[in-house]
């Protein structure tokens, strides 16, 4: 398992809205601590999100600051530097949103996993070769909530900020899907 991650925008808006974000980039996986990245591409498309809650201003749009995470080296930016790396992209963006393919790029060149939801980039990265290490929101999430032993209030307020305010419900055939329901239901 790799290292160091490529969070693509869709997953880190999610894990901001969330509310727990450093929490969940300082959580262990697997029994690691893993780094994690962030496309210069995509991270222009991570720009806002809305304010959530039961009030006429829920849909408000928020600007998304992430400086704190790359003051605290929390995250990363990572741009395509070399010709291989540009490449890449171009090839991957005639399939990908820029961002995606911007993310994908830099993994297949630096040996990096991604973090997606992506249905279409974790298609191409299962069936490429190499082959590169994918996971999406809820596998961060779930990763977090064990190794915190989070109490399933604060996992469900988690889940419920990222379905309000990033707009994000995972699709039924994600393997995690039935935790999600049970943890946000509780």
């Amino acid at each position: 398992m790799p290292s160091t991650w490529l969070i693509d925008a869709c997953c880190l808006l999610n894990i901001l809205a969330s509310g727990y974000c450093e929490a969940i980039l300082r959580s262990p996986r697997n029994g690691q601590v893993q780094d994690y990245t962030v496309a210069e591409i995509a991270c222009n498309e991570v720009l806002y999100l809305r304010r959530g809650g039961n009030g006429e201003d829920a849909d408000t749009h928020e600007t998304v600051d992430l400086e704190p995470l790359f003051a605290s080296g929390l995250l990363r930016l990572e741009r395509l530097e070399t010709v291989e790396e540009t490449e890449a992209f171009v090839a991957l963006a005639t399939q990908l949103d820029d961002g995606e393919a911007a993310t994908c790029a830099l993994a297949l060149q630096r040996d990096y996993g991604i973090v997606t939801d992506d249905r279409k980039a974790r298609h191409l990265l299962a069936s490429g070769t190499p082959a590169i290490d994918c996971v999406g929101t809820l596998e961060l999430l779930k990763a977090w909530s064990d190794a915190a032993g989070s109490d399933p209030i604060s996992v469900a307020v988690a889940l419920r900020s990222i379905r309000d305010r990033a707009r994000y419900i995972p699709p039924r055939s994600d393997p995690l899907r039935l935790w999600w329901d049970a943890m946000i239901n509780s």
